[in-house]
């Protein structure tokens, strides 16, 4: 017998049935080559993707590469697309956002926070309206040149905000992990949401995890350069941010939650915490 994610070794007979199997991989929504390997041979395999707003984004991603010992630009020479290095392509897709990032940006750039162009990848959208084909930043003559480019799945996708990881509300943390439970098979709906006893999954609870500094790194560089993105010298790069927050949230919340493949757990929550996207959080 075999399953999802079994190998066909005699070995599999001897693993249960329920065993749900996948791995992390926070590039594959923009490489050819793992979406062309999925659509041939994992057309049903299942996606849980996560998203945040593009400035706090921008700041975790940044402060993490300088505690595990990356020597970054200023974040001001990081707005736009990331580079490419000479002789090698630059986008998703021909002309298209970055793709193939150089060893000086290590993927940390403002284009990258727009994650709705990886999502409108998946096929999920029709890309059959000026409006839409706008908030990609594709004009209307290029459809069929998208339509070529971005692959026709019938996997499901569970999308989350990493806000709705707060704990602050009990029941809405709850219904979460019932709701990722039912999304992989785990579970059904319980009548009581705040009554989680019965979960596979985990309950979420406060995480703090610790900030992994690698070893033999320059403390002093570190903590000389650690960013406080609402500091008012990044201003033109939060301004940038929070337009690509603006578009992404309005592509997804009107085109790609529109797909009966996209799951999410508490709508009106989960679009809540998208209209935030379209504002500046230091401005609060």
């Amino acid at each position: 017998a075999s399953y999802p994610g079994s190998t066909g070794s005699d070995e599999d007979h001897f693993r249960p049935a329920t065993i749900k199997r996948g791995f992390k991989c926070p590039d594959l929504l923009y490489s050819h080559v793992a979406l062309g390997n999925i659509e041939k041979h994992f057309p049903s395999t299942d996606f849980i993707v996560s998203v945040r707003h593009p400035v706090l984004w921008f700041q975790s991603f940044y402060n993490y590469r300088l505690r595990r010992g990356y020597r970054m630009p200023h974040p001001n020479q990081l707005i736009g697309a990331c580079p490419a290095p000479n002789g090698m392509e630059g986008g998703l897709d021909p002309s298209w956002e970055s793709q193939i990032i150089n060893s000086i940006a290590h993927k940390v750039c403002t284009d990258n926070a727009n994650f709705h162009f990886a999502l409108s990848r998946l096929g999920k959208t029709p890309m059959d309206t000026n409006d839409e084909l706008a908030l990609l930043h594709r004009p209307s003559t290029s459809k069929s040149q998208i339509t070529s480019h971005h692959y026709q799945y019938s996997n499901r996708i569970f999308l989350m905000e990493l806000g709705q990881l707060s704990i602050d509300n009990r029941t809405r943390a709850d219904m979460f992990v019932n709701e990722l439970e039912i999304f992989l098979g785990m579970g059904t709906k319980k009548q009581s949401s705040n009554n989680a006893t019965g979960n596979k999954l985990l309950m979420l609870k406060q995480h703090n995890p610790p900030h992994r500094i690698k070893s033999h790194v320059d403390m002093e560089y570190i903590q000389s350069k650690l960013i406080d993105i609402c500091s008012k010298e990044f201003d033109t790069l939060r301004n940038r941010l929070v337009q690509i927050g603006k578009e992404s949230s309005i592509w997804i919340q009107s085109y790609f939650l529109a797909s009966a493949d996209v799951v999410v757990s508490d709508e009106q929550h989960f679009r809540y915490l998208l209209d935030l996207w379209k504002d500046d959080p230091c401005d609060k």
